[in-house]
């Protein structure tokens, strides 16, 4: 999104909010003036912290809180307009909050990051990927939760972020019985969150009916819409929900994407799995070409030289697998566990074995033929 404010609101809420830390990356540090960030409690500070963040180091604009801010909307104000694409928050108390930013002063009139209540438990960093681009000069996060105050430790705002096929690997898998179209896990539904569907027992991924239930079917929530392309990226659909009269008496928002094995999905408005029973088929794409399987990992060994892009914050092998199998110039990747990084390349150590060498706490793998079994992507590669 592009603007110039940031706004915390709280309607009806008398409780203290305590914010630690409010960064802003601009991703352009060259063409902004130097000028901090600024809110309405009057807390600022002009340093200029370098923190290393999707593998560039940026800088942010940031206000620090020394104290209670005593305000049911937080408004804080970047020092120009910027095109925030993604909104970072840490948060140390569990807390309910609506995301806007954009260029008014007032909240009512900013555009949603992404639309919808989001539910943030304490000690937790969560990325919002906005779903479109905002020129913004001011961001609001307005909470809803009346019985806690609100307390943040960071909240950082990016123009440029990690790519959005990072959720394909970074999102939560909810487990279903395909049989009995029913949650096998009791959990809450997140609004921050992007979830897979997958039947353990069948081991297969699953996706939503793209066609209404017939009227004797149990199944009640199906998707109005086509399921996307690996090239349409994130599309926003529509879950209905069939009743004993009509085949869709009431409609939940939904967005999806699809990864290389299976579909992604963001629930903006739905919040629990155990009301409705989903109507699910297993997943067209899960089949044979769609996993393409990896050689042995080869410890302490790196490709170097051939790296087109590097992630941070990759806590398994399998995940930068994920990530490869979405970019046609991936055929091999460098993992360290220890480090967190994944290095994506666009040759293997076959092609250019002079840039095949030893290199600490880092494993090397590459793309090869045949398939991956679906069970085994729930165990380090």
């Amino acid at each position: 999104m592009f603007g110039q404010i940031v706004i915390i609101h709280r309607p009806g809420v008398v409780a203290s909010i305590f914010i630690a830390e409010v960064f802003v990356n601009t991703n352009n540090a060259e063409n902004v003036p130097g000028k901090a960030a600024i809110s309405n409690t009057q807390h600022r500070t002009s340093r200029w912290p370098d923190r290393v963040i999707d593998s560039d180091i940026n800088r942010y604009w940031f206000i620090t809180r020394g104290g209670i801010v005593q305000e049911k909307t937080l408004r804080v104000e970047l020092a120009g307009e910027f095109n925030i694409v993604m909104i970072y928050i840490i948060t140390e108390v569990l807390m309910q909050i609506e995301l806007k930013l954009g260029l008014s002063e007032d909240f009512t009139l900013q555009k949603h990051c992404i639309p919808g209540l989001h539910d943030l438990t304490l000690f937790a960093g969560y990325h919002f990927f906005c779903v479109e681009r905002t020129l913004t000069k001011y961001i609001h996060i307005h909470q809803y939760d009346k019985e806690r105050q609100m307390q943040m430790s960071e909240i950082l705002a990016f123009e440029k972020t990690k790519r959005k096929w990072r959720i394909c690997a970074d999102h939560t898998e909810m487990k279903f019985d395909l049989k009995t179209t029913t949650v096998v896990e009791d959990f809450e539904i997140r609004g921050n969150q992007w979830y897979s569907l997958y039947d353990e027992k069948q081991m297969k991924y699953l996706q939503f009916r793209e066609k209404a239930p017939k009227p004797t079917a149990s199944c009640q929530l199906w998707l109005k819409r086509k399921h996307p392309k690996l090239q349409d990226g994130i599309v926003s659909g529509i879950l209905c929900l069939r009743n004993t009269t009509h085949d869709c008496a009431a409609t939940f928002d939904v967005d999806i994407r699809r990864c290389t094995a299976y579909y992604i999905y963001h629930f903006a408005s739905l919040r629990s799995t155990t009301k409705y029973k989903f109507c699910f088929e297993p997943a067209a794409i899960s089949t044979n070409g769609q996993h393409p399987a990896i050689s042995s990992a080869v410890p302490n060994y790196a490709l170097s030289d051939k790296i087109f892009q590097t992630e941070t914050e990759v806590a398994k092998s399998y995940q930068c697998l994920v990530m490869c199998q979405l970019d046609t110039r991936c055929k091999s990747f460098n993992f360290s566990q220890k480090e967190k990084i994944c290095e994506m390349n666009t040759a293997t150590k076959k092609e250019f074995p002079r840039s095949y060498g030893p290199r600490n706490n880092y494993s090397y793998y590459h793309l090869s033929s045949g398939i991956i079994k679906v069970a085994r992507r729930r165990n380090e590669l």
